[in-house]
């Protein structure tokens, strides 16, 4: 999870303005430039990353579309005409086989587990199939505070992920300062730097994935683990703002508190974002609406990932305008708080 989103922020960050970072490819009578450099590059200086994002977008799509079966057992049966696509592909692919058909053995052992989960469904004394929860049933006050606790927490994370970079890419300000509030003005860094500042983020996340994590989830468990690591956002929201503070020639002091903030940050995400996933798991009342409680997870996460870059966005320009750049952050520590608040009430159910 963490490789997937590393990759994506140093590629960006390396094909951003193309013409002012490869001169030598599309600047002025370069490889791919003229007299006046390659135009549509110069036009719009972050086209690759875009274009790079949306052909793997259309990657994923085609991967989705073609290779992907359906799960949910209502819809199983019935036809797929991306897997009949994806097979008629194989079969032109593999035409020096066309006289004969292969029987995969993994295409029996679906079918026997099949059956062995049509036996296993419960059912009345009468042979029938027990019913599951109603739709009114499903939203307990369980499922409800999960939720709540997991759109407020992809809001900030949403939040965050514009936030950031804006913030060490936006000039510098002139502006008198009247600590400990107000002040304003970012880090002028360019796209080079603010990619590697991102790239130490999915670094660190990867190492205390991979050495943390599973020793402390372990001993706290999933809610415990969502409910103390929440407490680092607003820290790390709260500090965040302050490195606009130190002056532009002090470059190793800057690094540091950028540093500082992403490990933090980054700490917390690696704890919350797992035991997220478990607790919605974990929340269904009855294993008939998993289904239906992961889909309400993930329309919840979209959404508020969705609205999170919007609205920090909107702050950060009235915040920059106003003269006041920390507003924003401090907002958004709130809204982390409230987070925080609403994890007090998740429970998982004994055993889980």
């Amino acid at each position: 999870m963490k490789v997937n989103r590393l990759l994506p922020l140093v590629c960006g960050s390396w094909l951003a303005d193309p013409v002012m970072t490869y001169p030598y490819l599309f600047g002025t009578n370069s490889v791919f430039g003229d007299s006046k450099g390659t135009k549509w590059l110069t036009k719009f200086p972050y086209a690759l990353p875009a274009l790079l994002s949306g052909f793997s977008m259309l990657l994923m799509c085609l991967v989705v579309f073609l290779l992907i079966e359906e799960t949910l057992e209502s819809r199983k049966n019935q036809p797929d005409s991306g897997l009949q696509l994806c097979l008629f592909i194989r079969r032109r692919l593999q035409s020096s086989y066309k006289h004969y058909s292969i029987i995969h053995n993994d295409d029996v052992a679906s079918e026997d587990a099949d059956v062995e989960m049509n036996e296993m469904k419960p059912r009345t004394a009468g042979g029938q199939e027990m019913a599951g929860p109603s739709i009114y049933q499903v939203w307990t006050f369980n499922v409800i505070t999960t939720l709540l606790a997991q759109a407020i927490f992809d809001f900030h994370m949403g939040a965050f992920g514009s936030l950031f970079p804006l913030f060490l890419s936006a000039p510098r300000s002139a502006d008198l300062k009247h600590l400990p509030f107000i002040f304003n003005g970012g880090l002028g860094m360019e796209p080079r730097s603010v990619g590697l500042a991102l790239a130490i983020l999915g670094l660190i996340g990867i190492v205390l994935q991979f050495l943390i994590y599973p020793r402390i989830n372990g001993r706290l468990g999933n809610v415990q683990c969502f409910r103390i690591f929440c407490t680092l956002f607003p820290v790390a929201y709260g500090l965040a703002p302050f490195i606009a503070i130190v002056p532009a020639d002090h470059l190793v002091l800057s690094w540091l508190f950028i540093t500082l903030v992403l490990v933090i940050h980054t700490t917390g995400r690696i704890f919350v974002l797992p035991a997220t996933i478990v607790l919605i798991n974990n929340c269904a009342p009855d294993p008939s609406v998993l289904g239906m409680i992961h889909g309400l997870g993930q329309t919840t996460s979209a959404l508020f990932r969705t609205l999170g870059p919007v609205c920090a966005g909107y702050m950060f320009g009235t915040s920059f305008e106003h003269g006041v750049i920390g507003a924003v952050w401090w907002i958004t520590a709130i809204i982390a708080i409230l987070g925080w608040a609403a994890s007090l009430f998740l429970w998982e159910r004994p055993g889980k």
